[in-house]
């Protein structure tokens, strides 16, 4: 490889610089700040923002999309293929044919090579019946609405012949109704989406499959194949982020399943005592294990006056008065979001892997005993008090009102520091007083005994709610098994009776913590979800009015040394492929431009195999606003990256971190560690080693391990394409492409031989990409693709004075972009450099300065662009 003008990188740094230098002085928009609107109907015209060259037509022109030597290939040529994709949702997956037509021209133009139809089956209903694949005329989920099923039919068979493979997901966002054959009682399940129920209740199962066979066995008429047949199917996902186990670490042993109605709450009971028949041929032999492993109640670890701290974000307000070994909690101010409010025990010291068990009184002083409508919530858990204040093992919500009540959960802990360990009690759901009492954290667990009418012999053991060790395991060995079964008899259905040939996945493998890689073991790919400062909600659920986000940098916190959203590396499985189906920096906030430079380079060093941003969003030609948090189409700050990013992760030109870093650990790994974070520390694998290491996780060792561990290729070198300064600059250099972003105002970053000298004014931050556009390294090349963009945003959001929330005031268009005023130097005295439109169509020479060895121009909102095509004579 070419390496005349490539540097190495160093690592993630470990320092922690003060959070002050990451906060402009100036967040308001520049007003200089120019329009530039990528129209929707964008079509491939040739130019340099135009890389709809990269996808093959139609999709599938070289056979299925399979696996082979833990990637995607083509199983015709045997080639591999990467994924640049995207996810349309809902109303996004029904569009008109018209839009179908030009929206997927439109993303392959932008080097979008698959889509993730998301939300098929949900249950919102747009005007008109539209945005929902269900007839819902009757109150059913069971027969498809023809015109909406016409419209999916045709969006696909466009995505084809644009070369655009899609995923296709089953259960998302359905929630079935008494109309479908279920008790009144369907209607209080609490969980969103009935989610964990759908994964063990017989006939909601049978739903799913019916479902499965009548999509995927559905024959598209502008294609003549089945989904099942097209080759343009390139994934099937079983079910979206769901898992019996729930977020499983930290959660108590019966988690919130005795809140749930009947009578599916007798169901899971009775599957509970089959498989307790099944491991225990008496019911002497099972009280001997359950009490056998007990460990008696020791002394509290929590002094009998605590000390309290008070942690109160985004305005919320709390009072603690310290009483009767606990407090009274005064809550005055709060956002709707629980951890906001949060009052504090820290400075505990506990011990990784004993049972502990948590007591104390609780009251809700005004809160009627019998107001079911409006319970007071508070959730407690066990965390470090440290960054990254990590779950050390228990994490609950308890129901409070005016009678006190004793609370008592019991956990096994992990993650732990010695003085570090902290008891958080998160008060911010609404204001108003909460009374603690005679708090203790004890070692050890209460002394089992069988309730009151329980036997072995009448299947009548309840679902336990406090534990023994072995009880525990027994419990989560259950819902693991119970688990795995609903995930085999679904996969064998799509593979075996519908005759799905291309790669699938149940769900995503941060859903039941360590006991996922049970449920994920025979999937053919390993599939993650993460989000950067997702909104949060202060009432009900997604509700427009009520919402804030911490509109902070991630690269901020990759300068302290910490992962930021990419500890979602750590999950990834040897020997399969690695994708990353939703990821976002979700808009409004100020730093979204960090995004997709940030995605693209570090899924590239990682060699993952499939990106998705999420989630498309507004499509039609007269939007030119952006429209929502996770809007991509129509926010220059996302999208406009896109051609760049394409080139980048697709064609290679990052090259993956060529040293690697495999956590072994016990098999299955969830009898070592709840949590894979907790794997990978036991293993002395740091945050700041992810820009230094390939990771994963091997769960198939040739000679199986006792202990969990990290095995490192070799020690740390200077070969990683990545760098992230203590000040905030993020850098990827490879022979084809080189990336600036972060914190570049008042600061000269010479990165693979390219010079960005930014002004030290105003937002002082952006992010810059320079690409190759043909095959050959960028010290070679002859034509570049420059793209450099600092924020982008509505005229007039209303935002608040802390810039985390404006309601529903987003503003209007045309969206304006600005970037941080800069001097380029480019390594080539043989460059001519032209200004393009949103269409890529070059409007202007750029004035240009030779100075030795190279070429500078400025780039600033004068330009009034965010691409640069640079051609070399």
């Amino acid at each position: 490889m070419n390496r005349s003008i490539i540097a190495a990188a160093a690592c993630f740094a470990l320092t922690s610089p003060a959070l002050a230098q990451f906060e402009p002085e100036d967040r308001t928009v520049a007003d200089d700040a120019f329009p530039f609107v990528i129209p929707n109907d964008a079509a491939p015209n040739g130019t340099a923002i135009d890389v709809s060259r990269l996808n093959t037509k139609p999709a599938g022109a070289n056979g299925f999309i399979t696996t082979r030597n833990g990637v995607f290939v083509e199983s015709d040529t045997g080639r591999r293929i990467r994924f640049f994709a995207t996810n349309m949702g809902a109303g996004e997956a029904f569009p008109t044919k018209e839009d179908a037509d030009a929206f997927a021209a439109h993303l392959s133009k932008k080097g979008i090579n698959l889509v993730r139809l998301h939300h098929l089956d949900n249950n919102w209903m747009y005007p008109g019946g539209a945005g929902t694949i269900w007839d819902n005329s009757e109150g059913k989920h069971q027969a498809f609405n023809p015109v909406e099923l016409d419209k999916l039919d045709y969006l696909i068979a466009a995505l084809k012949r644009n070369g655009i493979y899609v995923n296709i997901n089953l259960k998302v966002s359905k929630e079935l109704a008494p109309e479908d054959g279920f008790p009144e009682s369907i209607k209080d399940i609490g969980y969103t989406h009935q989610k964990r129920v759908d994964r063990f209740e017989p006939r909601m199962i049978e739903l799913q499959k019916q479902y499965a066979r009548d999509l995927l066995g559905h024959v598209n008429p502008y294609t003549g194949l089945r989904y099942a047949d097209d080759p343009v199917v390139a994934f099937v996902e079983i079910n979206n982020e769901n898992s019996i186990m729930h977020e499983w670490p930290g959660q108590p042993l019966g988690g919130d399943w005795d809140r749930l109605p009947e009578p599916f709450k007798s169901e899971l009971v009775r599957q509970w005592n089959v498989w307790l028949g099944d491991k225990y041929d008496s019911e002497a032999r099972l009280i001997e294990s359950w009490t056998g492993s007990t460990q008696p109640l020791g002394a509290s670890v929590v002094p009998e006056d605590p000390t309290w701290v008070e942690d109160e974000h985004n305005g919320t307000t709390l009072d603690i008065t310290p009483a009767n070994g606990g407090a009274v909690i005064d809550v005055t101010n709060v956002t709707g979001t629980d951890w906001h409010a949060q009052a504090l025990i820290t400075g505990l010291t506990i011990e990784n892997g004993d049972t502990y068990t948590l007591r104390f009184t609780a009251s809700a002083p005004g809160v009627s005993t019998f107001n079911e409508d409006k319970p007071k919530l508070m959730r407690f858990s066990t965390n470090l008090d440290i960054p990254e204040w990590t779950n050390l093992g228990l994490n609950n919500t308890v129901t409070l009102n005016e009678t006190p009540r004793v609370v008592e959960a019991t956990f096994v802990a992990q993650n732990a520091i010695p003085d570090h360990a902290r008891i958080s009690f998160s008060v911010g759901n609404d204001v108003g007083k909460v009374v603690l009492e005679d708090i203790e954290l004890m070692p050890g667990a209460p002394t089992f005994e069988m309730g009151a009418g329980e036997t072995l012999a009448d299947g009548t053991i309840g679902m336990p709610t406090a534990s023994t060790p072995n009880q525990r395991r027994d419990w989560i060995a259950f819902l693991t098994d119970t688990e795995l079964a609903f995930t085999n008899q679904m996969r064998d259905l799509i593979r075996n009776e519908i005759g799905v040939r291309v790669p699938i996945a149940d769900s995503q493998v941060q859903w039941g913590g360590a006991t996922a890689y049970v449920r994920e073991a025979d999937s053919d790919f390993i599939d993650t979800h993460a989000y950067w400062q997702h909104p949060q909600f202060g009432g009900e659920a997604w509700d427009p009015n009520n919402w804030t986000i911490e509109n902070s940098s991630m690269i901020a916190e990759l300068a302290r040394g910490r992962s930021g959203s990419f500890g979602l590396a750590k999950y990834r499985v040897a020997g399969k492929p690695f994708t990353v189906s939703e990821y976002d920096h979700p808009a409004p906030s100020d730093f979204t431009a960090e995004y997709i430079p940030l995605f693209a380079t570090f899924g590239a060093a990682q060699d993952w195999d499939a990106l998705y941003t999420f989630s498309i969003a507004a499509i039609g030609a007269d939007v030119d606003r952006i429209t929502g948090f996770f809007d991509q189409n129509n926010n220059p700050a996302k999208a406009g990256f896109y051609p760049a990013a394409a080139l980048i992760f697709r064609n290679g030109l990052i090259d993956p971190i060529d040293t690697a870093a495999t956590l072994r650990a016990p098999v299955p790994l969830w009898k070592a560690v709840e949590d894979v974070n907790a794997a990978w520390r036991r293993g002395d694998f740091a945050d700041a080693d992810l820009a230094w290491y390939r990771v994963a996780i091997d769960l198939d060792p040739e000679e199986p391990v006792e202990e969990t561990k990290v095995d490192r290729t070799e020690a740390r070198g200077s070969t990683s394409p990545l760098n992230v300064t203590e000040d905030g600059v993020y850098t990827a250099v490879g022979d084809g492409a080189v990336v600036v972003s972060g914190f570049i105002g008042g600061k000269s970053i010479d990165a693979g031989g390219i010079t960005l000298t930014a002004e030290p004014a105003g937002l002082e931050f952006g992010s810059f990409i320079a690409v190759t556009l043909n095959d050959d390294d960028l010290a070679d090349s002859d034509r570049m693709l420059l793209t450099y963009i600092s924020r982008a945003s509505n005229q007039n959001m209303g935002w608040n004075e802390a810039r985390t929330t404006f309601g529903t005031n987003w503003g209007h268009g045309p969206v304006l972009v600005e970037v941080q005023p800069a001097t380029i130097t480019l390594p080539f005295e043989d460059v001519t450099l032209f200004a393009l439109d949103p269409l890529g169509n070059r409007i202007a020479e750029i004035e240009t300065t030779r100075v030795a060895g190279g070429t500078q121009f400025d780039w600033s909102n004068d330009l009034k662009t965010i691409y640069v095509e640079a051609v070399r004579e």
